[in-house]
């Protein structure tokens, strides 16, 4: 199954083999607790992933509308290249086209990409000066 998960470590494996920074914004933590643990035990669990949680919200992850993907590189007329990764059938929220209107309006050039291909196209074309 197709997903933005699986279309986003494309995209990383791509990047990092073509030496290209990329960096993922962290916007969810998913910890499945296995049900062979003790009710006990997966309390304390959910716990701690809450606490980790809400500690990165206090230090700015888990925003809305932030894009998924931030190639912090400049090209000739951009400063930086930011994502918005979709798989066909998902699209933007109202939150992330206005986080990429700033991102926009402010000198760096941002899209909503629709999977790994779409996006590793924008990146070549963002690099390669054709955006």
């Amino acid at each position: 199954m197709i997903t933005e998960h699986t279309e986003q470590v494309l995209i990383y494996k791509w990047c990092k083999a073509k030496r290209i920074p990329m960096y993922a914004v962290p916007q969810g933590i998913y910890l499945p607790v296995p049900k062979f643990i003790p009710v006990k035990y997966q309390n304390i669990l959910k716990k701690c992933v809450q606490k980790v949680m809400s500690k990165m919200k206090s230090e700015g992850a888990f925003q809305k509308g932030i894009s998924d993907i931030v190639v912090p590189i400049a090209n000739k007329k951009y400063g930086h290249l930011y994502i918005e990764l979709k798989i066909k059938g998902n699209y933007a929220t109202k939150e992330q086209k206005e986080f990429l209107a700033r991102v926009n309006k402010n000198g760096c050039f941002g899209a909503v990409c629709y999977g790994s291909e779409d996006a590793i196209k924008t990146i070549e074309d963002y690099l390669g000066n054709r955006l």
